[in-house]
């Protein structure tokens, strides 16, 4: 099987690999710019939610090839806190966001170390993982999801929108940030 990825910094953790790291200071640019842009979508474009999920998969997925996992920690964190700052996602429902967040960030810590792990420790191939790592990423929001509708009685739409939205939104950042990736080098 042919490599797809030549590393930089290889060590024996697949965490800190990465395709090819940028210049320090073009780096925590980079990262400064995508985290503000990755809280503020909820108040810049407010809906459509497949748009800015999209975005911030797509956010996560570029980092998960050019930085080491560290780097990534602030767009794991921020783009749900701005959705809950902004309110403007789920409405009259936000106020249950809160209880979701820390299941975000767990499922965007398996979306992007589940990248680095399957592209860069087990090397399969782009088709493989985009179908693999939101399946996992989709199916595990989803669980929670039910878990807090039918035994805590949230509002159903909490299901579409941890299940098969965060499916649809996975894949489409992945082939967004891999397509962009393969259009800048």
């Amino acid at each position: 099987m042919e490599k797809e990825y030549e590393y930089v910094a290889v060590k024996n953790k697949f965490w800190d690999r990465c395709k090819h790291q940028y210049n320090s200071f073009f780096s925590y640019v980079e990262l400064a710019l995508f985290s503000v842009v990755g809280f503020g979508l909820p108040f810049i474009i407010g809906h459509p939610q497949w748009l800015i999920g999209i975005l911030v998969n797509a956010f996560l997925i570029r980092f998960a090839i050019h930085s080491k996992f560290v780097k990534t920690l602030p767009l794991i964190l921020l783009p749900s806190l701005g959705a809950l700052s902004a309110g403007l996602l789920f409405g009259v429902n936000t106020m249950y966001l809160i209880y979701f967040i820390p299941f975000i960030w767990v499922s965007n810590v398996i979306f992007v170390l589940g990248y680095k792990y399957l592209i860069f420790e087990k090397q399969l191939n782009t088709i493989i993982t985009s179908f693999v790592l939101p399946l996992i990423k989709a199916g595990f929001l989803f669980s929670v999801a039910l878990v807090m509708v039918y035994m805590f009685n949230f509002p159903e739409s909490f299901l579409i929108a941890m299940g098969g939205l965060q499916f649809v939104t996975a894949i489409g950042g992945y082939y967004l940030a891999v397509g962009a990736d393969k259009v800048i080098k």
